[in-house]
């Protein structure tokens, strides 16, 4: 029984054609950790792990991992290489999210299918490829961030998630430039009596 909030180890966008890396956060790399697995870890330090620690193992990680479910695209759970992987797919990239043997199935695709509606809530305007993924990785970086940090998950509301990384399309409606308190509104009004005190003389 998993008894530790460190749910997730690995997050990894993928390219469906070529298995090359889009975007992956590993978690709890580094250091091999000596503590026993108990109730005391849920509230310590993260657990560490040496399997992820180098670029070349997460690159081969990736690589088999491309390989096992490239085939096996209507499938959403796999146990591979003592891993429990969810994983889904949007356009042409592949999102999987890794956790350990023990992990709770349910946890992980609920993470995962929190993430897919996020960056598609993020992503609003555009068609969710690589090619929209890697223009604005920034705002997918930060939906990552706000649902999963050290591998613990902290948010599961994709809404909450979108609304936290970027104004919604209806938000960005209401904003005003004839606002006297925006800064476009103090221009214009700096202009005004510019042009005021010109005319005048």
């Amino acid at each position: 029984m998993n008894l530790t909030l460190y749910t997730v180890k690995a997050l990894i966008l993928l390219d469906v054609s070529n298995g090359s890396r889009v975007l992956a956060k590993y978690y709890n790399t580094g250091a091999p950790s000596n503590a026993a697995t108990s109730p005391a870890v849920a509230t310590g330090p993260a657990p560490t792990s040496t399997e992820f620690a180098t670029l070349k193992d997460q690159k081969t990680f990736e690589r088999r991992l491309w390989e096992k479910t490239r085939k096996l695209l209507n499938n959403e759970i796999i146990l591979f290489n003592n891993h429990v992987v969810v994983y889904k797919g949007m356009a042409d990239v592949m999102l999987f999210v890794v956790g350990s043997l023990e992990e709770n199935e349910l946890m992980l695709s609920s993470v995962l299918n929190t993430l897919y509606e996020a960056i598609n809530l993020v992503l609003l305007k555009y068609q969710t490829e690589k090619r929209t993924i890697i223009e604005n990785m920034d705002l997918v970086a930060l939906a990552i961030d706000e649902c999963i940090d050290n591998g613990i998950v902290i948010e599961t509301d994709p809404g909450t998630i979108a609304s936290r990384v970027s104004k919604r399309p209806s938000e960005l409606a209401d904003i005003s430039f004839n606002d006297p308190n925006s800064i476009s509104g103090a221009m214009n009004k700096v202009r005004d009596s510019f042009f005021a005190g010109i005319l005048l003389k």
